[in-house]
């Protein structure tokens, strides 16, 4: 008696046909560095914590407002971090996505600067840049 090889074609799919599948190869290597080679995700999350925590903190009862200690220190580190985001190209799509993140969250008081257009057109370029 003779076995047939299956020719199911989930049996044919090895780990290296379906990694070759992903759209992975449309992406420039840019967009793909290891997260930790674009710091621009890691930035925008310490601006969104400082944010918060400078809202905690204005609200401690005797607080008042935002100019107590804690909060003028967290909000000079927002201010670098703004920096940051305005004048550094993101390496990936992650770092690209963080600018676009900040732009949105400033944008939900309706302030809208310089810094963020510069921004927003890091991100783009970032998202536009030839795939190879």
């Amino acid at each position: 008696m003779t076995i047939h090889q299956s020719i199911h074609p989930i049996q044919s799919l090895t780990r290296r046909a379906i990694l070759g599948a992903l759209p992975v190869a449309a992406m420039s290597p840019a967009a793909l560095a290891a997260p930790e080679a674009d710091p621009h995700p890691a930035w925008f999350a310490e601006w969104e914590q400082n944010r918060i925590h400078c809202e905690v903190a204005a609200n401690k009862p005797g607080a008042g407002n935002f100019d107590t200690p804690e909060c003028l220190a967290l909000e000079a580190r927002r201010m670098e971090i703004e920096d940051l985001l305005c004048t550094e190209k993101a390496k990936t799509v992650a770092g690209a996505t963080a600018q676009l993140e900040w732009i949105a969250a400033e944008q939900r008081d309706g302030i809208m600067f310089d810094g963020h257009m510069h921004a927003l057109e890091l991100a783009l370029e970032t998202l536009k840049a030839p795939r190879s």
